[in-house]
């Protein structure tokens, strides 16, 4: 395990220190590099947000053509409002008609025949 040391101290003594100083800073970035295991958790994560974008965009399609049939459905219920509301209109428009000759006698005196 500690190999190199021994290798080191078979060095002379001006660049033992040196050395040990170079071996300690590899030491250092090699213990902040990523892993294998750590890039395989990567992959892993990765495959499941692409996992999880598939099952958002199907859900975005779905929504979508819901959308479409609310705005069909809409278009078609304003038609059966809009055809609701004019015979309404028509309604109040003939019951005003019949009622007029009586209100016009009564506000205004004003005889119809």
């Amino acid at each position: 395990m500690f190999r190199y040391l021994e290798a080191i101290e078979e060095l002379p003594a001006d660049v033992r220190a040196p050395l040990l100083k170079v071996l300690d800073l590899f030491r250092e970035e090699v213990a902040e590099t990523v892993k294998k295991s750590d890039f395989e958790e990567l992959k892993g994560i990765v495959a499941r947000l692409a996992h999880s974008q598939e099952e958002l965009a199907e859900a975005q399609k779905r929504t979508e053509q819901e959308i479409i049939t609310l705005t069909k459905e809409f278009k078609a219920f304003k038609r059966q409002l809009g055809g609701v509301t004019d015979t309404i209109g028509y309604t109040l428009e003939n019951e005003a008609f019949k009622a007029l000759p009586a209100i016009l006698d009564t506000l205004i005196e004003l005889k119809l025949n």
